[in-house]
Order: structure tokens, then sequence, then C-alpha cells
């Protein structure tokens, strides 16, 4: 029995302490009518799935022939329409906003399995830290809001796992999710990473490129419809903004709050050089699981430099 113990993925571990959450979540539910989501660290959105209402809700407009970008009318809490305008064009097949609950559970089932599968075998003291990471607040947050990003994620991980096989198979996934939400084309780094991927990886910059230039006024605008907050989010911004907040006075002027986010990112950034150079004499490392850290630690970076974003893009 402990060698069976010992054999077993970590992964099954993981996934059971996934399933638990839930299910102690709609007992809850269930007992209660409410599901307890401020007693786990989530904020409640005000209604379910309210990130992906965002996106239905601007599908029902383009069935009517209404334009959502950026001022989306059908959004039940008139929020502007801060995403692609590609996503508003899925809505010619016909789904709306009395679809987002069963999408919303779809997408968060897509997550689990892709976060399941990008790791590889686990150690049965791995999957239970990992467990812990799967259903902490900020992996959460994005589930409670049904947001879009674990779609994303769930493409980048497919591009993870296609890559070692064949690098022009690795990047369509992770260009498909540039496309769908720009911040993921930095997970191509992956491709610049080993040699023989090269190619892919300059075909892949590319047509990003080309896209970041043909949608170049799009960006502009979502940069101005974007909710920057302190609560729920994480960079740059959010650190300066947590200052000005809190009535900090060497932080009031727009000098002054220029020069606090250069010194965030650059004491950053040295801390990543001294963890760089402890973790130089560790040893042989799963390629795999080198992959996934560039990609993830390179979407991390990047967006973390570009101010403010919500946790569940952690």
């Amino acid at each position: 029995m402990r060698r069976r113990l010992r054999d077993l993925d970590g992964r099954v571990l993981a996934g059971a302490i996934v399933v638990l959450f839930f299910v102690v979540l709609l007992s809850f539910r269930a007992a209660t009518g409410t599901t307890p989501w401020a007693h786990v660290g989530v904020e409640p959105g005000g209604t379910s799935f309210v990130d992906l209402r965002s996106v239905t809700s601007a599908w029902d407009c383009v069935r009517k022939g209404i334009q959502p970008f950026p001022n989306n009318p059908c959004d039940p809490f008139h929020r502007p329409y801060n995403y692609p305008r590609i996503w508003a064009q899925l809505g010619r097949v016909g789904l709306g906003q009395g679809d987002t609950v069963p999408l919303g559970i779809a997408i968060a089932v897509v997550f689990f399995v892709a976060a399941l599968a990008v790791t590889g075998p686990l150690k049965l003291w791995e999957g239970a830290v990992y467990g812990a990471a799967l259903i902490a607040p900020a992996t959460m947050l994005g589930v409670e809001r049904g947001n879009v990003d674990l779609l994303l994620f769930a493409l980048v991980v497919l591009g993870l796992l296609l890559v070692r096989r064949n690098a022009w198979a690795g990047a369509a996934p992770i260009v498909l999710a540039g496309i769908l939400k720009y911040y993921p084309a930095f997970a191509g780094v992956v491709l610049v990473r080993v040699r023989r991927r090269w190619p892919a990886a300059v075909v892949s910059a590319v047509v990003l490129v080309a896209y970041v230039a043909a949608t170049l006024d799009d960006i502009r605008t979502l940069r101005h419809v974007v909710p920057r907050v302190v609560v729920n989010s994480y960079g740059a911004g959010v650190v300066v903004e947590a200052l000005r907040l809190a009535h900090v006075s060497w932080a009031q002027s727009a000098a002054d709050v220029r020069y606090v986010r250069l010194a965030v990112i650059g004491l950053g950034l040295l801390l990543a050089l001294a963890l760089l150079l402890l973790g130089r004499a560790g040893s042989t490392v799963d390629e795999r699981r080198l992959d996934a850290f560039w990609a993830g630690a390179a979407v991390y970076l990047a967006t973390y430099v570009f101010e403010s974003n919500f946790d569940y893009r952690l």
C-alpha cells in the first residue's frame, strides 16, 4: 500500500483537492442559497460569471446590429467592453447572455484540465502544494468571474504541450491566444529558448506584430476603458496607486509616481537576478517544466510592467 501511494501521480491528489473544494462550495450553496466566495478570499462579483457576461452581452448586441466596442449598451452593469473586437464577432454563431453559466462552467473545467496536464507527473507532496495553488484566491477569482483568461491559459498550455514535438504546432495556439487578448503573446518566448524553434518564433512574431499594427487604435481605446484598481490586482502601477491612496507624501506628483514605478520594477529585477544566481547550482531541469516556467514568467513580467492587471492573470 505504501508503494502504491508513493507511485500515485500527485495530479490525482491535486484534482481531488479541487473537486472537494467545489463540493464544499456547492453544498454550502444548496444549504443556504448563496455561494460563500467571500469566505475563501474571493470578492463576489454581484452575479455569476460577471466578467464573462461582458462578452456574452456583447454577443447580444452584435445580433441586434449594435456595435458594442467600446460602449456596450447590452451589458447588465453598463460596463465598457474591454476585450478585442474579435470576441464580439463570436456572437454571430448564435450565443448570448443566456449561455453565460454553461460557458462559464465549461471554461473552468477546461482550465483545470489544462492546469493538471501542463505539469506532467507530480510527487504526492507536489500534488498537495499544486492543489492548494489551484484553489488559491487569485485562481478562484478568475473562476468566479468566468474570465476568458482561463481559456487563454488553456491555449498556452496546449502550445507548451505541442511545442516539444513540433515548433509550428506549438506556436499556433500561442499566437491564437495572443490575437484573442494580446498579452499571452509573451508566452511565445518559449519559441526563442531553443534554436530549432527560431523559424516558428520569427513567423509568429511577424503575425503578432502585424495584428498589433492593424488594431493599434483599438489597443489605445482599451487602455482607457480597462479598469485599474488596487483591490484584487497586481503590477507596478498598483503599487504606486496604493501609495497614492495611502497619502504617501513623496509619491504625489507625476514625476514621483514615475520614479516609484521604476524603483519597484528595478527592485523586482534585482531580486530575480539574485534568485537566478542562486538557482544556477541546481540539478537538471525537466524541459517541459522549463518551457512552462519561461512562458509563465514572461507573461507575468510583461503584465507587471504594464501597470495593472487583475490577480487571476497571475
